[in-house]
Parts: structure tokens; sequence; C-alpha cells
């Protein structure tokens, strides 16, 4: 039996996969605005998982394009695209970002890069792990820098980028955004459960307009934070957490 996760529309694999579906993969893709967008593309697609979710929330004149570097997931996504109801309705491309060609500009980029600094690097669970799972948890694959210097050339004037951090690199990633020119818009914190502290971040930046403020003050920063509890103190689901999630849960 495949392994992976049941969406109420769609299934995803993930065996071959080195980072599975996850809980804040499932949010990103739940919240990251789709209004006005005609052309998405999920940058490090994976299983696919935030391709579909945007699929399945966009109208059929919208285009999705999801790239990845690793074979392994390419294949995996390739294969749930054609085994969902929109089998023509997502390209999967095998490339690095920096590999990637394309005359298109993007109303919507998601990315649920790989977000652990290099601090983490040579150190025993690190070595532990395989060589595509390193890939996939270690921004070294994919650092900030390169994914908004990109973003900032390839984003439509209006369109916006999503992509998910762990909390605590918050201030961090967003005055590195701000330096290649995107703007903190809404940031939503993740806490697996009321009462703990948050462990992810999840962020929309869209472009600064020609002559605009680069900076962002913090008392701006904080404006833009929600937090999000995805259990409350008995364990239960949040009724927050069902109700951006629910087009996509089962339980829901």
């Amino acid at each position: 039996m495949a392994k992976g996760f049941q969406c109420k529309q769609f299934f995803v694999g993930h065996e071959h996969c080195a980072m599975k579906v996850s809980t804040d993969a499932l949010v990103l893709g739940s919240w990251a605005p789709v209004a006005q967008v005609h052309n998405a593309l999920d940058i490090g697609c994976g299983s696919g998982i935030l391709s579909l979710m945007l699929r399945q929330r966009l109208p059929d004149a919208a285009t999705v394009t999801g790239l990845d570097v690793d074979a392994g997931a390419v294949r995996q996504s390739r294969d749930n695209v054609a085994g969902s109801p929109w089998p023509r309705g997502i390209h999967i491309k095998h490339c690095a970002l920096h590999q990637f060609t394309s005359v298109h500009r993007y109303d919507l980029i998601i990315c649920n890069p790989p977000y652990f600094s290099q601090a983490g690097v040579g150190q025993r669970t690190h070595l532990a792990q395989t060589k595509a799972r390193q890939r996939a948890r270690h921004d070294d694959a994919l650092a900030p820098a390169e994914l908004f210097s990109w973003v900032a050339e390839k984003l439509t004037p209006a369109g916006h980028c999503c992509c998910l951090y762990p909390a605590t690199r918050f201030n961090e990633i967003v005055q590195l955004a701000a330096r290649h020119h995107l703007r903190l818009q809404q940031a939503l914190m993740l806490h697996h459960r009321e009462g703990k502290p948050a462990h992810a971040v999840a962020l929309q930046f869209s472009a600064v307009p020609a002559g605009g403020n680069d900076h962002v003050p913090e008392v701006a920063m904080a404006d833009c934070v929600t937090p999000l509890y995805i259990r409350d103190s008995n364990n239960q689901y949040t009724a927050a957490y069902k109700s951006l999630c629910q087009p996509f849960y089962l339980a829901f």
C-alpha cells in the first residue's frame, strides 16, 4: 500500500520523497492567497502537495508549475499529479532554481524551502540523514538570499511570495527579503499547541515598488503577525486550524 496523505480531492504519495507531507506544508498551501492568481510556481515541490493544493484552489485557466532538484521527488510528484483530478493541470520540472529558465512572471510563488541553517551541518544527526534528506532540510541547497533574489526578478508587480521558515529566523528572513526588495505583508506564527512557543512561520511577501522603502521596522513586522495554534490545551485541533485547512482534511 502506498504511503502518503489522503486529502478530500486527491492523494499525495510520499514514500520516495526525502521530506514527507507535513502539517506546516498543509497550512502554507491553505493560507497562501490565490485571488487574481493566473500563473503560480512551486519551488522545491517535493511530493507536489503544494502544487496540488493550489491547483484545487485556483480556476482551471490558471497555470501551476512545480520544480525540484531531486529526481525521486520529481517522479513522485508527477505520479501524484497523474493520479489527481488534474492530470494535465500541473507541470513538474526536474531542475534546480538557478537552472530554471522561464519567460513568465508569477502572480504567486510558493516555497517550503530547506530552511535549517549551516549551524547543524556536520553534526551527528545531520550525517545520519540520507543525502536527499540533507538537501531537503538544509539551506545550503537553496539559501534564502538565492530564493529572494530569484523571486524579486520573477514576481509580478501585484504578486505574492509565500514561504515557510523556523520561527527563530523570522527577523533575519524578513530583513533579508527586504534587501531583495520584498516587503512583508502577513506572517502566520505556527504553534503546535496552545501555550507552546511558535516552531515555524509562514510568510507572505510582495514586491516593493520602484523607489519604495526596503527597510522594515520591527513595529511594522509585529503588526503583520497572527498566531495559529494547531491544537488546544486538550490536544484537540483548534477551530482556527480546522477552518483554514477544512477544504483538504478528510476529518474536518
